[in-house]
């Protein structure tokens, strides 16, 4: 959930000499602090405290109280954080690739001969505007090389470049949601112990994209084959069989099996 600073900070943004002015403020889902971010979106490394927007604090009315404490409530304990060493080895394996939709995330956006064929290969409507632009520079007598056009081109398509690059970063996140794994918590701990749910909730996790975790569902399940044919695609480059004779894999085919009949029984009113 995004807000408007009425005036915007000092400085502007250096991400990918973006330039914007920093304007925006974000309420981070689970995270207990309000992220800072350029009028494009660029997150700015920065967090300013939930008390700075209460009565009282310098950005007070900017956003509803009601909001903040929602999410403050929702704030992961440490029981939800993914393990840093399954993290970092599971970026590495990712090798910029989101599990969802497949896409891979730019390297070096700085490059811009790469971000060019990065931009036509993943976003072709953007490449085409870009390719537009280029064109027009160039029938307009300005001198543009494949290595600056990207500092030369408009600011609204600018945003639109950077905006796409952000959206196709990666990110490693639960393969459950943890809004499931609140609910079913008690469910996997009666029925196949507590090192299985820590294992679910510390350690099952999948590598996507901004874009494809955004718009993950909030209110509802995922088919449950569908998380179960995603961690193979990504852990077991596809193969069933290895996955089959794993075990961590069999404790998440288990923990489907219960999860999928606690909704089961929620929908009919049973739990």
């Amino acid at each position: 959930m995004e807000f408007r600073l009425p005036v915007p900070l000092d400085g502007r943004c250096t991400v990918f000499g973006c330039g914007s002015s920093i304007v925006l403020v974000r309420i981070v889902p689970h995270h207990r602090h309000i992220g800072l971010y350029c009028a494009v979106g660029h997150w700015q490394h920065r967090w300013i405290s939930h008390e700075e927007f209460h009565e009282g604090g310098s950005y007070a009315g900017v956003i509803p109280p009601i909001y903040i404490e929602q999410e403050k409530q929702l704030a992961h304990p440490r029981s939800f954080s993914i393990n840093e060493r399954i993290r970092y080895e599971y970026l590495l394996q990712a090798d910029g690739r989101c599990t969802f939709c497949n896409a891979r995330a730019p390297n070096d956006p700085s490059n811009q001969a790469y971000l060019r064929e990065w931009l036509r290969q993943y976003y072709p409507d953007v490449y085409a505007d870009a390719k537009q632009e280029y064109k027009r520079l160039r029938d307009s007598g300005v001198t543009v090389s494949v290595g600056n056009w990207r500092n030369q081109m408009s600011d609204d398509l600018k945003a639109r470049v950077n905006a796409v690059i952000e959206r196709s970063r990666i990110e490693i996140d639960h393969l459950i949601p943890v809004w499931v794994l609140r609910l079913v918590r008690s469910v996997i701990e009666s029925n196949m112990g507590k090192t299985a749910f820590i294992y679910l909730a510390t350690e099952c996790c999948i590598p996507l994209c901004r874009k494809c975790n955004n718009g993950r569902p909030k209110d509802r399940l995922e088919d449950m084959r569908i998380l179960e044919d995603r961690y193979i695609r990504f852990a077991f480059n596809g193969n069933r069989r290895l996955a089959e004779a794993d075990r961590n894999f069999k404790i998440l085919q288990l923990a489907l099996v219960h999860i999928g009949a606690y909704f089961q029984q929620r929908e009919t009113g049973s739990v």
